[in-house]
């Protein structure tokens, strides 16, 4: 009975396998197909046409690497259509976004938002999308220029998330500096800051001893060589906690705003207008 199931599995997964192999193939030679009329053809509008078909076909297979390629062929003014051209722009803009190509995803967002006029909420929310990853005041100056749906007001967090700071930093150095440790002790490293307040502590009554015993040039090495040393280095160690410290809020914010955003998502899905 094993045997048999066994066997079953492997001609089911043999047979998808085969049928996917076949579905690369004629992919592969619709794509080379229409590259043939795209040379064959002396009219750059049949051309733009042909170019827009790979495109087009490229984003249904998920091939976004070629579809970024493609995309840089088609040139807009060459559309008699419209609606093929919103369709178009709104299509480069999220294929942009997609590969990271920000300015150009700005670009043809805006050529679509000029030709449509569209105040959407998922036209809002790819605006949103694509500005966020700009910088704060791109995404700033994108809301002040629309009337945002509400739903959306959520999404600062992805313009605030790369410039999240810790509140008074300063207060945990001059807290070490004062009581060695302290700072650190502050960002939760406990540890490491009690460390730093027994080694500080243990090398300053070292040197205290050494004086008592009027051992002044033990005292001088000492006091010279390893207080400074462990001093600062206690200063730096609340430095790099603090670091840490902020670089682990800042993971801990963009987890909750990644969660929001594919909350956002589902309820209002940005996906490619394709035409059959």
């Amino acid at each position: 009975m094993k045997w048999l199931i066994t066997n079953l599995l492997v001609f089911i997964c043999i047979n998808v396998l085969v049928a996917q192999t076949k579905e690369v193939k004629n992919y592969e030679n619709s794509m080379l197909k229409i590259e043939q009329k795209i040379f064959m053809s002396k009219n750059d509008t049949l051309k733009n046409e042909f170019y827009l078909k790979k495109f087009n076909s490229s984003l249904r297979e998920k091939d976004f690497g070629r579809s970024y390629f493609e995309l840089s062929r088609i040139r807009g003014r060459y559309f008699n259509d419209s609606v093929a051209l919103q369709d178009f722009y709104w299509n480069a803009a999220l294929i942009s976004k997609l590969v990271n190509k920000l300015d150009y995803a700005e670009t043809y967002y805006d050529a679509y938002i000029d030709l449509t006029q569209d105040s959407s909420i998922n036209s809002q929310l790819l605006g949103l999308l694509i500005n966020a990853e700009l910088d704060s005041s791109s995404y700033n100056n994108f809301k002040k220029n629309l009337t945002l749906d509400t739903a959306l007001n959520c999404l600062d967090c992805l313009s605030l998330i790369p410039y999240y700071r810790l509140k008074n930093k300063l207060g945990y150095i001059w807290a070490s500096r004062l009581v060695p440790g302290l700072g650190t002790v502050f960002t939760g490293d406990v540890y490491n800051g009690l460390g730093s307040v027994i080694t500080i502590g243990s090398a300053s009554y070292g040197v205290y001893y050494l004086f008592l015993n009027k051992l002044y040039l033990s005292t001088g090495i000492w006091g010279y060589l390893f207080i400074p040393r462990f001093y600062f280095g206690n200063i730096r160690m609340t430095k790099y906690r603090l670091e840490k410290l902020e670089e682990k809020r800042r993971a801990k914010l963009a987890i909750t705003c990644e969660l929001t955003t594919k909350k956002l998502l589902i309820n209002y899905p940005i996906d490619f207008r394709l035409s059959e």
